[in-house]
């Protein structure tokens, strides 16, 4: 027998080394809105804040510093809405939050003031299943009920950039890649579309019949980039991988649920995945070779079905269950540190994106 060897994307744990997980924190989450198509949670983008949909009010959880020099969190009530809160996203640079409701309004709140900045009401008909943001250009996609994909500029106070038909039923995920350059769409008519943002009036690579229910999780890998995650509800069961490039189907796993949301380990080549109806918990997953292989699960006594996850930068999940429980989990190593490459767009300081006249308000560009 050799030396042990350190997980890296190239080399996953092996099967052998399965444990039962274990949430290192639970957290009441009161009038959580019990609904598989919600995005109901959020990290922030260095990890160290979570946001919390319940209902029709968003929570802040922050990470800080307890007795003896323990982890501790502190919650915060962010802002009330007047429609039951759907979908949550937190900007680029940790500042602002998105937040759609289920009467289709889609508002932008500064965290620190608790200010609304921006508020996009009646351009929606269905409720916001899902909202992300493009990380290059600091706009905001939303998916609607209706199918729609919308997207907002974020410089005017009531403006939409561009809108499109999408799906032929409800949007229910939508998730930017890292570099801001694809984006990729899960819909109840268990489609998935792959939209390059040089060429967004209609996707570029469309996947039709990419499972066999409706496709609300959605990840992109931070190892490969043209490798994408998605999951299927519960008529389908099935995590599966894709290349971005070509939308074949690189890989594929039943697993005993409907998939509510799945995520990549910052460090590897790893896959966590929140599983609904009928067997509830949490699974992590390793890709190797073409293959997906499971690697650890959650005990399914204490809790309901998890309606959906959100990974950080330093390996931590939380998931949220119907049961009005959250869990804080610490799966995965953080990402190795890198260089920031800076977009190419806030390099040459466009002034259409980043002029502070533009921005609409007193604390500047929306980030």
């Amino acid at each position: 027998p050799g030396a042990a060897v350190t997980p890296t994307a190239a080399t996953p744990r092996p099967v052998a080394a399965r444990r039962e997980l274990v949430a290192t924190r639970i957290l009441d989450a009161p009038d959580v809105l019990d609904d598989f198509y919600c995005q109901l949670l959020d990290w922030s983008p260095r990890g160290d804040a979570l946001l919390v949909a319940l209902n029709q009010t968003v929570h802040v959880g922050r990470d800080g510093t307890g007795r003896r020099g323990a982890r501790s969190l502190s919650v915060f009530e962010l802002a009330e809405f007047d429609a039951c809160v759907t979908a949550v996203a937190w900007a680029p640079a940790g500042r602002h939050a998105a937040v759609g409701t289920d009467s289709g309004t889609l508002e932008v709140v500064d965290v620190e003031t608790k200010e609304v900045v921006r508020d996009f009401t009646g351009f929606n008909e269905g409720r916001i299943a899902a909202v992300s943001w493009n990380p290059a250009t600091r706009s905001l996609s939303a998916g609607s009920a209706d199918g729609w994909l919308f997207d907002y500029d974020l410089r005017c106070r009531r403006s939409r950039v561009s809108g499109r038909r999408a799906h032929a039923s409800e949007c229910c995920g939508v998730e930017w890649r890292a570099d801001g350059r694809l984006l990729a769409t899960g819909s109840s008519d268990k489609s998935v579309n792959i939209w390059d943002l040089r060429r967004f009036e209609q996707a570029v690579v469309p996947i039709r019949r990419a499972h066999n229910a409706a496709v609300k999780a959605l990840a992109w890998s931070p190892h490969r980039s043209d490798l994408l995650a998605t999951g299927g509800g519960s008529a389908c069961r099935a995590l599966r991988l894709w290349n971005a490039t070509t939308g074949r189907r690189v890989a594929s796993r039943k697993t005993r649920s409907q998939i509510t949301g799945v995520c990549w380990s910052p460090a590897t080549s790893e896959l966590a995945t929140s599983l609904g109806w009928p067997d509830y918990g949490l699974a992590t997953w390793s890709y190797h070779d073409g293959a997906i292989a499971p690697l650890e699960r959650s005990s399914t006594r204490h809790y309901e079905r998890l309606l959906c996850l959100a990974g950080s930068s330093d390996g931590r999940v939380a998931t949220v269950c119907a049961g009005e429980v959250i869990c804080i989990w610490k799966l995965f190593g953080a990402a190795p540190r890198t260089r920031v490459v800076e977009p190419s767009v806030a390099r040459r300081r466009d002034v259409r994106r980043w002029d502070r006249v533009f921005a609409g308000g007193v604390g500047g560009v929306v980030r």
